[in-house]
């Protein structure tokens, strides 16, 4: 009798849970208490990615750290997974990985023997080992946005010089009107790009606290805008209330303050007899720090105003904007431990107040 069918007699009898995975991540075999289990029946998950369980990224990360490092002479890895059944529900397996070389063809595959281990562990284990692995899922998803955004924007810069160089030499109308249209698209395309490496810098970095002078921060951020808002136009007022010294992080409370800032001075509501309007706030109250920025502008209407922190949601088509902003202020201030608060009148303007520890 061979060795595989000796091993499955014993795979199928076994209350272990069985699972043989190749390099690739893709389920080989399942033995009836792995079905048990999971809750998955055979049929519903060999030649499915390990993703199926939902802890695909367990595995790589578990592949790439240790398993790759399997070989002959060490050929055990162990780790507690978490997974998720067919119903949706978290469960444990203390798991041996096992490298299994085919002595045919070479391939690597691997056998998991796992022991559920879910009635074992109390609430608080199970709550600190789903904390290790949401933290790993986080860190690999900043990792995939910064590396993506930044590899991205390389051949974006080539087209927008390219696309420069054409347009000196271009001198048909037509030609040049769609190479302005390319010219528009790919900026926004940066400008995308742009904000999603500030949006990972900010979930994946500790970011250091240092003294804040407000008077130069915002008279920086102001004078940055003028290059892209016509602040000129604009009545902006700035009353800086502060008589202690307050630590943050300088590059988040830029990015709050110039989001807020950018979007009070550019969302105007034009009228016949009443000047755009912005007031900048920022005191210091029982030890906190305070920020108002309030605007006379378009307003915020009812509809929109529970989804304006939402990824890409754009409370307005306005074809240059990417619906960005507001969460990167959120999550920059989340960072902080703070708060923020907004009221805002359709056609009448918006206020908004943010709250630091």
């Amino acid at each position: 009798m061979s060795s595989w069918r000796l091993n499955k007699i014993y795979f199928e009898h076994t209350s272990d849970t069985i699972a043989i995975v190749n390099d690739r991540g893709k389920i080989l075999y399942v033995n009836p208490s792995f079905e048990r289990v999971s809750g998955y029946d055979k049929e519903e998950i060999e030649g499915k990615s390990i993703d199926t369980l939902r802890s695909g990224r367990v595995f790589i990360d578990a592949y790439w750290n240790n398993v790759r490092k399997l070989n002959e002479d060490r050929n055990l890895f162990r780790k507690v997974f978490v997974d998720k059944k067919k119903s949706g529900n978290y469960f444990y397996l203390d798991t041996k990985v096992i490298l299994y070389l085919s002595t045919s063809t070479g391939d690597r595959n691997y056998i998991l023997i796992g022991t559920d281990i879910t009635d074992v562990l109390d609430q608080t284990q199970r709550i600190e080992l789903l904390e290790v692995e949401l933290e790993k899922a986080n860190q690999t998803l900043g990792t995939i946005l910064y590396r993506s955004s930044h590899d991205l924007r390389a051949p974006i810069t080539t087209i927008q010089g390219v696309l420069n160089l054409a347009r000196a030499d271009v001198k048909d109308d037509k030609l040049l009107s769609y190479l302005d249209m390319i010219v528009q698209s790919t900026s926004r395309l940066d400008s995308l790009l742009i904000d999603l490496r500030k949006l990972s810098r900010i979930h994946s970095n500790r970011f250091p606290a240092q003294e804040i002078n407000f008077e130069e921060l915002v008279k920086g951020i102001l004078e940055d805008l003028s290059r892209f808002v016509p602040i000129n136009n604009i009545n902006v007022v700035v009353d800086v209330k502060v008589s202690r010294k307050h630590r943050y992080s300088k590059y988040l409370l830029s990015r709050i303050l110039r989001n807020l800032i950018d979007n009070a001075c550019r969302y105007r509501y034009e009228r016949s007899s009443e000047q755009h309007t912005v007031t900048i706030i920022i005191e210091d109250v029982e030890g906190m720090i305070q920020l108002f920025i309030e605007d006379n502008g378009r307003g915020i209407k009812d509809e929109a105003q529970e989804r304006l922190f939402e990824m890409f949601y754009k409370a307005e088509a306005v074809s240059n904007r990417n619906g960005l902003g507001l969460h990167i202020v959120k999550t920059a201030i989340e960072k902080l431990n703070g708060q923020i608060e907004f009221s805002s009148t359709f056609k009448k303007g918006t206020k908004v107040k943010v709250t630091l520890p």
